[in-house]
């Protein structure tokens, strides 16, 4: 049986809008449930004061005492002020299948968790971007250093299909990528037949939506920009020969936004 700690509800979930209390086990836990109350007031005037990292561990302390769920909840906002998100999104988790958490507390957490996983995926994104950046001048200083030694005279030129198969290689790594949604929307279909409550449903659906409209958009890209592949190998033309003066397509770049996507072509004239 859980009482409500009534002392606990201006420091145990101080750090979000929440309106949940925390509980302590049995009436015999008094001299527990009273360290949780210390240490949980310590937290949140180390939180206010823009300490998170003490905050944390305070907060630790007491779960350590008593497994107030809500603590799980402030461990993470106080990750989140640090910028640690992925620690962040593992308590958000951790709250949202905790024991005795009120829904509109859930649906708080699994908001904080869309929007945190959304983050990462951002910065991995730029991370990626800075290290194909290196890559391209360490590429371009090569090509530099090669002009400069004297070469032997070059063979029949061949057409340069390298657009063409950067563009298909491309297209290939879109389409395996629909298929990984598309197996991860048939999985959310599993979880929603499994799910017993009606907010574990109404998250596998909404995951199921979201994995197979992504499918569905990595597929047209795909197809897309199997099709420019398919035009570009077929029209290369020598390295070495004069670009014609009338128009031509120089190549092709897929994109995916949160609300659609398309094929972005580029030429010149």
């Amino acid at each position: 049986m859980y009482r409500v700690l009534t002392a606990l509800l201006c420091a145990g979930l101080v750090l979000s809008t929440v309106p949940a209390p925390l509980y302590a086990q049995g009436t015999e836990d008094g001299d527990s449930a009273a360290k949780v109350e210390k240490l949980s007031k310590q937290a949140a005037k180390q939180y206010r004061a823009g300490k998170y990292a003490e905050a944390i561990e305070l907060f630790k302390q007491a779960y350590e005492i008593e497994p107030v769920p809500n603590i799980l909840f402030n461990i993470a906002k106080c990750n989140e002020k640090r910028e640690h998100w992925e620690d962040a999104i593992t308590y958000y988790k951790k709250f949202v299948v905790a024991p005795d958490v009120q829904s509109e507390a859930r649906e708080t957490a699994l908001d904080r968790i869309d929007a945190l996983e959304e983050v990462v995926a951002a910065k991995k994104g730029e991370k990626k971007g800075d290290e194909k950046k290196v890559a391209d001048k360490d590429q371009d200083k090569k090509k530099t250093e090669k002009t400069k030694k004297p070469v032997a005279p070059p063979p029949e030129p061949k057409p340069d299909r390298t657009l063409a198969y950067i563009t298909l290689g491309g297209s290939a790594a879109l389409l395996a990528g629909g298929g990984v949604f598309g197996i991860l929307a048939a999985g959310q279909q599993s979880n929603f037949d499994d799910a017993t409550t009606v907010d574990a449903k109404r998250a596998a659906k909404n995951k199921g939506e979201t994995f197979a409209l992504v499918a569905d958009i990595l597929y047209a890209l795909g197809a897309l920009g199997t099709i420019g592949g398919v035009i570009l190998f077929a029209t290369a033309s020598p390295a070495e020969t004069p670009p014609p003066a009338q128009a031509q397509i120089t190549g092709f770049s897929p994109w995916v936004s949160p609300h659609g996507g398309g094929l972005a072509v580029f030429g010149r004239f």
